[in-house]
């Protein structure tokens, strides 16, 4: 989850034929039993990613503001970004073509941090269904679990949400723009409305870190 709230954009049309023409093909590599999907055969790799269509992954990034879905880094600084499946194909096979269970995540949140997890009963937090700030808060840089939120634990806990990387990333962004919350505090008339207009800039949804970072504007009074 992107710690802000996502709103899905059209499905590219690209994704419907690739439905159409491979997703029967697909869950041949699997058997169904018991509730479950257990792999059958292995899938060609021909197969195995017809889903990585170019306009599809650019609709995505439009739709994530160009951040990971689950960290909130701008995937391109960093790296190209993955297609993620927010309920993973293994576990579900049967939605690795369905756009609302595609999205975009950096290879750290979605390889190494999420990689298969997958529970019908503990899910992480779904930004397209849910508001994330319904779950978490920030503190200063760090992401914290709402007292006694199962759903909001597990989600900072096994994403790693306050990795050194990430929790650096955040104290260097509230650290530059805090001369400007200075300047705010002390301006009066316009030159206050210019600042504060200027400050709030920074957590539109394009922007990196904009759920710490409005967290820490509203402990400033800012917000």
């Amino acid at each position: 989850m992107t710690l802000i709230k996502l709103t899905k954009l059209e499905e590219p049309s690209e994704l419907k034929i690739a439905r159409e023409r491979f997703l029967d093909k697909y869950l041949e590599c699997f058997e169904f039993s018991d509730e479950k999907y257990k792999k059958k055969i292995e899938i060609s790799s021909s197969l195995k990613n017809k889903y990585n269509i170019a306009n599809v992954k650019r609709t995505l990034e439009s739709e994530t503001h160009g951040k990971c879905a689950y960290c909130e880094s701008k995937v391109r600084h960093i790296t190209y970004g993955d297609i993620e499946h927010i309920l993973p194909k293994v576990h579900r096979p049967d939605l690795v073509f369905e756009w609302t269970n595609l999205t975009i995540a950096c290879p750290q949140c979605n390889r190494i941090r999420k990689n298969d997890y997958y529970s019908v009963n503990e899910p992480l937090i779904n930004p397209y269904t849910e508001d994330p700030g319904e779950f978490l808060f920030a503190c200063g840089p760090m992401i914290m679990p709402k007292p006694a939120n199962d759903k909001g634990f597990i989600t900072q806990q096994l994403l790693e949400l306050n990795r050194a990387e990430l929790h650096e990333r955040r104290k260097e962004k509230i650290e530059l723009i805090h001369y400007l919350i200075e300047s705010w505090a002390q301006a009066n008339g316009p030159r206050k409305a210019v600042l504060k207009k200027t400050l709030l800039k920074y957590i539109e949804p394009s922007k990196e870190f904009s759920f710490v970072l409005k967290g820490y504007f509203k402990a400033c009074g800012l917000i």
